[in-house]
């Protein structure tokens, strides 16, 4: 096992030796095909940060009467089917908050406003559900009355969908493109592969003997493009940070784009190398099964 080892390791180094201009071609068409779609999932996982964190949920406030028992009210609300939380603001927090968004700093004026009760819907549900859970709320002792609105998360969920689906067409494009990118340079290390596979066959090799310098070829080669790749992205991201940096600055929100994290990275690398190694083997058996 050890000399067969042995024997793979020099073969993948007088290959590397050998056709070391056509392999780093190959690296640098794999690097440039991976960077797409690794450069394009940084920024947008990035600018659409804000987006992210906006809450989607529709809210429907609850207006309580004077002598509502806030508590109890608050546990039957929970217990709708369609509600995630229930948040409590005495009415002394509401009558501040209002003043304050008015601009005034101190008044003398009784109290008008209820204890509120904020019911957070789920994301699952629909118009429907959101409706008959707004006039279930509304029945119960101690409602004063109900508002909300729900329009908007309907026109959101199209917005969504439709922008999911684009999304996916677009990443299905750009895997099938850099799918063949990366077959290609991969192909190209294995090209004088059928006159070694020729010798080995007659020599009585296996097909797993002949086919492992080839594979480890090709790890290394998507093991170099994955770096090279982060490299490229690395420098994208630079020389857009200053334009982002402006721009949030203009609209006050707060964008950043970077690199992801390194574990993240590290799986990149070796997924990419895995995959190398594979389509690498795929590619020389099929030089190995053309001798028979």
């Amino acid at each position: 096992m050890f000399t067969s080892y042995a024997w793979a390791f020099k073969e993948t180094w007088r290959g590397l030796c050998r056709d070391g201009r056509m392999l780093a071609l190959a690296t640098v068409l794999a690097g440039f095909a991976l960077s797409v779609p690794l450069f394009i999932f940084t920024v947008v996982y990035g600018i659409s940060e804000p987006i992210r964190s906006l809450p989607t949920a529709v809210e429907i406030s609850v207006f309580t009467t004077d002598k509502a028992d806030v508590k109890a009210l608050t546990e039957e609300i929970e217990a709708l089917p369609e509600i995630e939380s229930v948040r409590h603001i005495p009415k002394e927090t509401a009558f501040r908050e209002l003043n304050e968004g008015l601009g005034v700093k101190r008044s003398k004026m009784h109290n008008p406003l209820p204890d509120l009760l904020v019911a957070t819907v789920s994301d699952r549900a629909d118009p429907d559900e959101i409706e008959k859970t707004a006039a279930a709320m509304e029945k119960l002792e101690g409602v004063d009355m109900i508002a909300y609105e729900s329009e908007w998360h309907t026109k959101l969920t199209v917005l969504t969908d439709v922008v999911r689906t684009g999304l996916l067409f677009l990443g299905g494009t750009i895997f099938l493109l850099v799918s063949l990118v990366l077959w290609a340079a991969l192909r190209m290390t294995t090209l004088s592969a059928r006159a070694e596979m020729r010798a080995l066959y007659l020599f009585g090799a296996t097909p797993l003997f002949a086919i492992r310098p080839w594979a480890w070829r090709g790890t290394l080669v998507m093991l170099a493009g994955a770096l090279l790749a982060i490299l490229i992205t690395a420098s994208g991201i630079h020389f857009l940070s200053g334009p982002i940096a402006e721009a949030a600055a203009i609209y006050e929100t707060p964008l950043r784009l970077a690199l992801p994290p390194a574990p993240w990275c590290a799986y990149f690398v070796a997924f990419s190398a895995f995959a190398g190694g594979l389509i690498a083997a795929f590619s020389a058996l099929g030089s190995w099964r053309s001798v028979h």
